[in-house]
């Protein structure tokens, strides 16, 4: 029973003289106030501590055209077919064209409006110049004249809200074609009218 009392006094000796002897160091890591009684510090302003926080993506307005659900039910002339909403989208990786084809793809909100593009498979978008190019898959890509024309209407007065468009050439599978839903010719770049 000595020896065992022995034993732990000496391990509680050694851990005092072990601990001990770092008594009165610095930590390097430890930050110590300056302060003006301490002459011992340089007396330096010190930077402000501020979290690592990310950078908040910036964010664009843009204008995006819905389709005006009263003009597709009644089809009064009178109407506009397709009417304008601002969107705050954020700026990533993608162009701000390809970002306006993803908006309009997603169902509004808003009452009263609604999209023809939600259903339909989009390739890809890109930019040439003052033209943007949209690749529709063919998958999906019916109807009658009227959700043709809804669905172009959505897309052009969307992407020519731009500065820098003034045109949209639609594709289908990365090819020109005769029309988008078999009425309305996209042979050629359409504009907004």
């Amino acid at each position: 029973m000595k020896k065992y009392c022995l034993l732990v006094l000496i391990v509680l000796l050694g851990i005092s003289l072990f601990t001990g002897c770092s008594w009165g160091k610095s930590d390097n890591n430890v930050k110590t106030p300056d302060t003006p009684n301490n002459p011992s510090t340089p007396n330096t302003p010190e930077t402000p501590n501020t979290p690592n926080t990310p950078e908040t993506p910036a964010t664009k307005t843009v204008t995006i055209y819905y389709v005006n659900v009263e003009y597709a039910l009644t089809g009064n002339e009178d109407l506009k077919s397709v009417l304008p909403v601002e969107r705050q989208i954020t700026i990533g990786n993608k162009a701000i064209e390809e970002l306006i084809v993803e908006e309009l793809q997603k169902k509004p909100i808003e009452q009263g409006l609604a999209t023809e593009l939600e259903r339909l498979t989009i390739l890809n978008v890109y930019t040439e110049g003052d033209t943007a190019f949209v690749n529709f898959s063919e998958q999906n890509l019916n109807g009658g004249s009227l959700q043709e024309s809804l669905a172009l209407s959505q897309l052009v007065s969307s992407l020519t809200a731009l500065e820098a468009i003034n045109q949209v050439q639609i594709l289908v599978n990365g090819n020109v074609t005769e029309t988008f839903m078999g009425h309305i010719s996209i042979e050629e770049p359409l504009r907004n009218e």
